[in-house]
């Protein structure tokens, strides 16, 4: 399937790629989104189906998911979806400066056994990482039926530079009506809500 990507690396230190992007996913002035730790990609070829006019990119490192994600955009007919099976902190030798104009981390793993919280995926770590890529003042949003991780991340913000533009411990019992945050959910989303658990949300732009 040509829209699953498996990049090359060549060497650690640093590290060189050998990608084969679409020429139209990297067409100057067109909008990427990413959704980072994508799973199956809901996100992914949920709002690919609004924005027609964006390409949007899953990351994961399982490639099974990726490939019901694919699948999926392929049925709907969508020519804006792209899949990449890579780690995250691989992120910045794939992707130019400048490239993302938006980022969503949806249901990371808590990784609460991690003490110092550096391999969370909403660590200062992981977004000073993200500027490499990520557009001055671009947005990240993130979801989390975690506790744990919602505060983390909160009180970690300011050390990292960004800056917080809304959150909320409810997401469906708050005022928050963008369809593309309240409508589109991720399989763990609806699992977590099944289970009566709260849906976390975090909107926050890098500086």
């Amino acid at each position: 399937m040509d829209r699953v990507f498996f990049p090359k690396l060549k060497g650690v230190d640093p590290i060189a790629l050998e990608p084969s992007w679409p020429a139209h996913l990297l067409e100057p002035g067109r909008p990427v989104v990413l959704e980072l730790g994508c799973g199956k990609g809901e996100y992914t070829v949920g709002l690919a189906e609004r924005y027609p006019e964006k390409s949007f990119i899953g990351v994961d490192v399982k490639s099974d998911r990726l490939w019901v994600g694919a699948s999926r955009a392929e049925e709907k007919g969508l020519e804006n979806v792209f899949f990449v099976r890579a780690r995250i902190d691989h992120l910045p030798a794939y992707f130019p400066a400048d490239f993302a104009e938006a980022i969503w981390i949806p249901f990371p793993d808590p990784i609460p056994g991690n003490l110092t919280g550096k391999k969370r995926l909403t660590s200062p770590r992981f977004l000073n990482l993200y500027r490499s890529f990520l557009r001055p003042g671009g947005m990240i949003r993130c979801k989390t039926d975690h506790r744990g991780l919602y505060d983390y991340t909160l009180e970690n913000l300011d050390k990292a530079g960004a800056r917080l533009c809304r959150a909320t411990d409810n997401l469906h019992a708050s005022d928050i009506d963008d369809p593309d945050i309240v409508d589109v959910e991720s399989h763990f989303e609806l699992e977590f809500r099944k289970k009566g658990f709260s849906v976390k949300f975090m909107e926050f732009c890098l500086e």
